[in-house]
């Protein structure tokens, strides 16, 4: 059987220890090296379902393949809870295969371009500190906020879609309000923290972007010191910038607005220097935590990235699985907070 007339792999339907020999979409691969020191390849793969798997092939030190639509021998095992590609050889690619079945988006769009650029013009004139009011608008200026609208927030977890990254934002800034007004809002300071959750994340936009050829998020390229930097640090230099522009970086305001953003993932080993000290910062902290795990949640209950087992969602490595077997309808659907 040659590459061309190998047939596709349904990946929902694989089993553990079964031997496959078919078709699948390369959508990512790299080098990598286990704890023992044992170098392998990494590689992601998607079939015509636009479900994926994860695939390993041992003691390989050749060039790194390229995205595209290969052939794939391998046995099924499972790693960490959910099954995974062990390839035999290196994958062959098809000539002439058209990759476009396999492009479509593995996470929906949850909001459409033209509502989130509205709650977003409403989200940044519900500021009324001037100075912050001033700050948003120099850091998201026209360039800026075209890339903002358009970039994914995540290149493997949460907003892996275009404008993943504004609906994040919205969604992290409507949590967190939401939870100062239950515990005390007049005691936190509201602009700060919807200025706080709207910027949290804007460093990623020199990070990644979405990339309709490979039908994911992905590092930017001609923005190598974004993925240098982080986007923690991308995000505080833009602050900055503009704070110095506008001749109020000294201000107070603007000193409580960098500690929120490089305290929102809330621990060292998350990634943030520092953890967050004020009620502002462990507001923000918490409401991009939710947003994060609601967004799992949905893929999960989308099955994007999901293997079914009965009653239970497997959703791999990186995410707890999701168990639908209890009775009873369910009376509202999953929403979105944006």
């Amino acid at each position: 059987m040659s590459a061309t007339t190998a047939a596709p792999i349904e990946i929902a339907a694989l089993a553990v220890r079964q031997k496959v020999d078919g078709i699948l979409y390369l959508a990512r691969s790299s080098p990598a090296a286990a704890r023992t020191g044992k170098w392998y390849l990494s590689l992601t793969f998607r079939d015509l379902q636009r479900a994926s798997i994860d695939g390993k092939l041992w003691d390989y030190a050749g060039e790194t393949p390229a995205v595209g639509v290969y052939r794939v021998s391998a046995a099924v095992e499972q790693y960490n809870g959910a099954p995974q590609l062990v390839l035999a050889r290196v994958p062959e690619p098809v000539p002439g295969a058209d990759p476009a079945p396999y492009l479509a988006q593995a996470r929906p769009v949850r909001a459409r371009a033209e509502l989130l650029e509205r709650l977003l013009d409403e989200a940044l004139a519900d500021i009324k500190d001037g100075r912050l009011s001033a700050l948003l608008a120099w850091v998201l200026d026209e360039d800026t906020r075209l890339l903002f609208l358009g970039a994914p927030a995540a290149t493997h977890h949460h907003g892996c879609f275009p404008g993943g990254l504004a609906f994040h934002a919205l969604e992290v800034r409507r949590i967190a309000l939401e939870l100062a007004k239950v515990r005390g809002g007049p005691r936190c300071n509201l602009d700060l923290l919807a200025a706080g959750a709207l910027l949290h994340d804007v460093g990623k936009i020199d990070e990644m972007e979405y990339s309709v050829e490979r039908g994911q998020a992905v590092h930017r390229k001609d923005a190598p010191l974004g993925r240098l930097y982080g986007h923690l640090v991308s995000g505080v230099l833009r602050i900055q910038r503009g704070a110095l522009d506008l001749g109020i970086a000294d201000e107070p305001v603007v000193q409580h607005l960098v500690h929120l953003v490089v305290s929102h993932h809330g621990k060292p080993e998350w990634g943030s220097p520092v953890p967050p000290w004020s009620p502002e910062a462990r507001l923000l902290h918490a409401a991009d935590d939710c947003s994060a795990k609601v967004e799992l949640t949905v893929d999960l209950h989308d099955r994007i990235n999901t293997r079914s087992d009965g009653d239970w969602l497997e959703g791999g490595p990186l995410r707890q699985g999701l168990y639908l077997g209890f009775a009873g309808p369910r009376v509202a659907a999953m929403e979105s907070v944006v």
